[in-house]
């Protein structure tokens, strides 16, 4: 890369950075709500999230998101047999905008990795919408939010028997943001 092309990325970057209007770490507890087919294998779910945000511009930023999900597997009752639960951590990045000052919708892209279950790595796809409570006290405030996610190729088994090719869930969360 020439010289001159380094100093230009540099300087945008520069100015991204100073034009930034949020640059915040959000830890919290989820809520994970099975969609679909996915709702035959598991019908409820918790964990916990962490993610990362660097304003780009007044109207956009950059995520990156870290999930703990365990979703608790369905006991069947005729056959007297349970589902396996399913424990994956997704991690994902994307893009974030503002439609205003405190409300915001976002699309984040990753793989949703395995802990235990039947599930394999699978591409994790996720947008969502939240907003903003500020805080009287300090500058952090609570991030509530709502998002739709789907882990496609997740192969997991269903009460049919059947195998899903992807599991799909809404996550309901509620996080504290620190600003930094």
């Amino acid at each position: 890369m020439n010289y001159s092309l380094r100093i230009f990325i540099f300087l945008i970057f520069i100015n991204l950075a100073a034009n930034a209007q949020r640059n915040n770490v959000v830890v919290g507890p989820s809520i994970y709500l099975p969609t679909g087919n996915s709702s035959n294998v598991s019908g409820f779910g918790l964990g916990a999230y962490v993610k990362a945000e660097v304003g780009l511009s007044p109207k956009f930023s950059i995520t990156a998101q870290g999930d703990y999900t365990h979703f608790l597997g369905k006991r069947i009752r005729v056959i007297g047999t349970s589902i396996q639960s399913i424990t994956a951590v997704p991690i994902k990045g994307g893009l974030k905008y503002y439609t205003g000052e405190d409300f915001y919708l976002e699309g984040q892209l990753g793989v949703a990795l395995p802990v235990s279950g039947t599930t394999k790595t699978t591409f994790a796809w996720s947008p969502g919408v939240g907003t903003y409570l500020k805080n009287k006290n300090n500058s952090n405030y609570i991030d509530l939010g709502i998002r739709y996610e789907a882990w496609t190729g997740a192969s997991v088994s269903s009460t049919s028997g059947r195998s899903l090719s992807s599991f799909n869930y809404f996550a309901i969360r509620a996080g504290y943001a620190f600003n930094l």
